[in-house]
Order: C-alpha cells, then sequence, then structure tokens
C-alpha cells in the first residue's frame, strides 16, 4: 500500500510503498532530506449531531409540541482504496521498437540503394588462439563475408603495442574499406 504525504519544505505531494517506512529519501523536486512517514489511518469523524426541528404554532394549536430530532442520515460508504500492483515490466517478441529514429540523408537520392563507405582493421595480436595464429583465417573470413565487389581497398598496416609484461612490441594488420 502506498504512503502519501507533503514535502514538508516546498509542500509537493510525495509517495512511497510502505516497506520503506522510517527510511531516509529526498524530495524529487527540491532534494530536501526527509524521513518516510508512517501511515496513520484518517480519524473517523463523529456522526453529525441530529437537526432538531421546532414546529411553527398556529393559532390553532395551544402550545408548541417538543421538538423531535430527526432521523440520522445513513453514513456514506467508504470509497475502495486502490489495490496496490507490484511494477509489471512489458514482455516484446521480436526486435525491440527504435524509440530514436534516425535523419535521412537530405542528399541521399530518394529510393536509393546505395551502401556506405566503412572500415575495418584487423590487428594480427588479436586473432592468436592458443599460441596460434589465426590472423590468416580472420581475414580471409571478413573478406568472404563482404563479397569481392565491395572491397576498396586493403592496406597493410603496422603498429606498436605493450604487452601484459611491459613490453613494446611491433606487430602488423590490415585496413580494409569496403561498401557495406
Amino acid at each position: 500500500m502506498d504512503i502519501t504525504w507533503n514535502c514538508p519544505k516546498c509542500g509537493q505531494e510525495l509517495s512511497a510503498d510502505e516497506t520503506v517506512v522510517g527510511q531516509e529519501i529526498e524530495c524529487p523536486t527540491c532534494s530536501a532530506a526527509q524521513v518516510v512517514p508512517e501511515s496513520k489511518p484518517a480519524p473517523a469523524a463523529p456522526p453529525p449531531p441530529p437537526k432538531m426541528t421546532l414546529p411553527v404554532p398556529t393559532p390553532m394549536q395551544g402550545k408548541p409540541e417538543e421538538p423531535k430530532p430527526e432521523e440520522p442520515k445513513p453514513e456514506p460508504k467508504p470509497e475502495p482504496k486502490p489495490e496496490h500492483k507490484p511494477l509489471i515490466v512489458t514482455q516484446h517478441e521480436g526486435p525491440a521498437e527504435r524509440l530514436i529514429k534516425k535523419k535521412s540523408d537530405p542528399t541521399a537520392p530518394t529510393g536509393s540503394t546505395e551502401k556506405k563507405m566503412r572500415i575495418r582493421c584487423i590487428k594480427r595480436n588479436l586473432c592468436e588462439e592458443v599460441g596460434h595464429d589465426k590472423f590468416e583465417e580472420v581475414v580471409t573470413a571478413f573478406l568472404n563475408k563482404v563479397g569481392e565487389e565491395n572491397i576498396v581497398s586493403i592496406t597493410p598496416v603496422s603498429y606498436a603495442y605493450v604487452n601484459t609484461i611491459g613490453h613494446a612490441l611491433n606487430d602488423y594488420g590490415v585496413l580494409i574499406v569496403y561498401r557495406g
């Protein structure tokens, strides 16, 4: 069940689950630190006193009758409290919907299926597995995946890196420019 109260500093209405009663929280509006209060049931209002009606004496009547109390009106039924529902996470089938749409390229012709230029750098030291050099296999697999017609250029590169024991080592790789 949720507990609702107002921030003593800024008056913002706050709500928290009753499981956090007594814990200190921060007001999201004014950042004032405060303790979640206990839920106090609203005191029941005492029933209103019965209304008294006095009869108006008429010339025919001698003396007025004793005032009679009105019958009390039935108390209104209290509104049912809303049921506490746990947090529900929605489940999706298939790929997630894009929340941010990409802007279209205003220079591209409409209906164009032209592929964009891309690059890929493959370093030899990242292709080693348990002492075996798999550089040629990785490069070949990537080139076959892209397709010969999409390869623009293949450029050898040399670079230096520091290994796990702190030695600077020279190595090589390839830079592949392709359409994809």
